[in-house]
């Protein structure tokens, strides 16, 4: 499973922390100027792994459109540069307006149709891999003439408004249509901003997106890889836990330090052996070491990409987990 590191902070800051992680794989959106600016800059390294998104959601939400004809040069001003592999999500539609009322199905059906034309219009442009999106609640129709078409392709579930176990049941369809009752999937699937670790576990995915690791600078907290996946703690978090263990309160500052986090008072270090950097840092290594367990996972039950290449950069990690590891390790 590829795991794409969604988000664009700093450019400096984020490909140092990267860097040192060994974390390759990015997805930026048009919809953004500095994502756009950190597309021109990871693309041309060969290591990385860059999905372009066209942030539709997010100009859907501003009331807006994505310009397709802008959306396509950049496409191929990104495919012109590049030295590393890239993938191209097509300009999905959205029906309806956000706070708005619920889209008929006269809306939803259009919304597609013009979303199919954008797709088809990219791929006869040259913008390859170029992925339609099947999202929650489309006709199942909509699945097979999508799956038909493509060898890869993405699943949206619903952001909001429904529940986490209406999600699942979509992608446990989706996956049974490509899968049939038994064997590996024969068609690859992106999962757009998934972040569960049971689904990671559940459903094979080639690859999947998410913005989880950004909340270690949002909210100034440490990632930390546990049984439900990675969680992000606070620094009152650890302190609680230190003095619940008996360790003095004249301790904590050392706790502190040696957790990475930097007092207030404090300047910025430029190392970034501390601070919300080095917390960066940290959420991508940890992202990094989910995506290496699950393909080992996923390898284990038969399900081998073959082009993967987590093992290829975490060699010490991967190749110490034992026959039968376990995401919950």
């Amino acid at each position: 499973m590829i795991l794409y590191l969604a988000g664009s902070p700093s450019l400096k800051h984020m490909e140092r922390e990267a860097n040192r992680a060994r974390a390759n794989n990015f997805l930026f959106t048009f919809a953004h100027s500095g994502a756009r600016q950190c597309a021109k800059h990871f693309c041309v390294q060969p290591q990385r792994r860059i999905f372009i998104d066209s942030g539709a959601f997010t100009v859907w939400t501003k009331g807006k459109k994505v310009n397709l004809d802008q959306y396509i040069a950049f496409c191929k001003e990104i495919k012109s540069m590049a030295k590393c592999q890239l993938v191209f999500a097509a300009l999905d539609v959205i029906p309806g307006r956000k706070n708005g009322a619920t889209p008929t199905d006269g809306e939803i059906k259009k919304a597609f149709d013009e979303g199919w034309d954008n797709y088809q219009t990219m791929k006869q442009e040259g913008i390859s891999p170029c992925l339609m999106t099947f999202h929650q609640f489309d006709r199942r129709r909509w699945l097979t003439q999508i799956a038909d078409d493509s060898d890869y392709f993405a699943v949206a579930p619903r952001k909001s408004g429904v529940k986490e176990s209406e999600k699942a049941t979509f992608l446990g369809n989706v996956f049974n249509y490509i899968q049939g009752n038994e064997g590996p999937p024969n068609k690859k699937v992106h999962g757009l901003g998934i972040s569960s670790l049971e689904w990671m576990k559940q459903f094979p995915f080639f690859s999947i997106d998410n913005s989880g690791w950004l909340q270690s600078v949002r909210s100034h907290s440490r990632a930390h890889i546990s049984r439900a996946g990675t969680v992000y703690k606070r620094r009152s978090y650890w302190e609680k836990r230190a003095l619940a263990d008996g360790i003095p309160a004249e301790g904590l500052a050392d706790l502190r330090k040696m957790l990475g986090y930097r007092p207030k008072e404090e300047k910025a270090d430029p190392e970034g052996h501390s601070g919300e950097y080095f917390l960066m840092y940290l959420a991508m290594e940890s992202a990094v070491e989910m995506e290496c367990r699950i393909t080992d996972s996923w390898r284990q039950r038969g399900v081998d990409w073959g082009d993967h290449p987590s093992h290829d950069r975490l060699p010490f990690l991967c190749n110490s987990l034992p026959r039968k590891a376990s995401v919950e390790a």
